[in-house]
């Protein structure tokens, strides 16, 4: 080949070459990945990968990509998870529908998936009191410019009480080998819808009293200043600042009331619920705030003195455990209970 055609051909085969390179890398679809044997029940997260298609076959997971967009009915789709609905208020829920779109070079490239409700897993249901908030410490004593002596720490905020566990009336029963429940939570009004099988391996329901917050820890007391001798003006030694007191913890809330009248169409299930009401735990106190040393004397000058550590908080007292749940197995009127949700 003449030599003045070698660099034309080169250039040729070169960008060529980055020609198919940038082809094999532009994205062609999107897929979704998750387990077909994954858990699809109320409260539980299926795990989710969403990856690339590029030309070339090769897959880049996608799935915390701030341009990936997720739409999804019946559920929502969080920390890489889709969830089914959170307190469904109606028994419509069948399945979780989700669409993920990516855009790429001027196109959207989207893929829907859809998971029909397997029921399988526990059922946990959470009718448990919030728990109280802690108690904000305090502050450190200020920078003083007054006086010589150290300002106290500030005094700690008290956790606040845990809320009472919810009281629920819960009736089930059985239809073409689904359970369903109506949960009326006489604490808020709302009456909660879920349904399960006898694929569902166990059933939670968790009223108890919320946790005590505990208390915030006492500011400490800022130091005294040192004496001082400036151009023969002596300054006495500052006292050291008291440490603010501690928090008191919050008391715990308590455990609330169940009633479950089962059908006798779904007696079975009754074994396989646990029922937890216990009382809500007291919080802790919050410790004394430091107390300030007091600042370094001159030679001949009175010591200053050192301030009071804060006093400790008290802590909360424990809330009272709900009463014994009662679970009764006896014939109810189906139509009445489901003819009071709006569906």
């Amino acid at each position: 080949m003449h030599p003045k055609l070698i660099l034309p051909v080169l250039i040729f085969f070169l960008f060529s070459a980055c020609a198919i390179l940038t082809k094999n890398k532009v994205v062609t679809e999107i897929l979704v990945e998750y387990d077909a044997k994954a858990n699809v029940n109320y409260n539980q997260g299926i795990p989710i990968k969403v990856f690339a298609v590029t030309a070339d076959g090769k897959h880049k997971n996608i799935t915390g990509h701030d341009d990936l967009t997720c739409s999804v009915t019946g559920g929502s789709f969080k920390n890489k998870a889709l969830y089914p609905v959170s307190n469904p208020t109606n028994w419509n829920d069948n399945s979780i529908k989700a669409t993920f779109s990516f855009p790429y070079n001027d196109k959207v490239f989207a893929s829907i998936v859809e998971l029909p409700y397997n029921y399988k897993g526990q059922l946990a249901l959470n009718y448990q009191g919030e728990p109280g908030p802690e108690g904000r410490k305090g502050s450190r004593g200020k920078l003083n410019t007054l006086t010589r002596d150290g300002v106290d720490g500030n005094v700690a905020e008290p956790g606040q009480s845990g809320q009472n566990g919810h009281d629920l009336i819960i009736n089930i029963w059985k239809e073409n080998k689904i359970y369903f429940w109506r949960i009326n939570n006489t604490t808020t009004g709302i009456v909660h819808c879920y349904k399960s099988s006898d694929k569902t391996s166990s059933y939670s329901i968790n009223c108890s009293g919320g946790d005590g917050g505990n208390g915030g820890k006492g500011g400490n007391g800022r130091d005294g200043k040192d004496g001082e001798n400036k151009d023969g003006k002596i300054k006495e030694v500052g006292d050291g600042g008291n440490g603010g007191n501690g928090g008191n913890g919050g008391n715990g809330g308590n455990g609330g009331s169940v009633f479950i009248f089962i059908h006798p169409n779904a007696d079975g299930i009754q074994s396989k619920i646990k029922i937890t009401n216990g009382a809500g735990i007291a919080g802790t106190p919050g410790a004394g705030g430091k107390a300030g040393t007091p600042g370094k004397p001159l030679e001949g000058q009175t010591a200053g003195k050192p301030g009071t550590a804060g006093f400790n908080g008290e802590a909360g007292i424990s809330g009272t455990a709900g009463p014994t749940p009662v679970k009764s197995v006896e014939a109810f009127d189906i139509a009445l209970i489901k003819s009071s949700i709006t569906n």
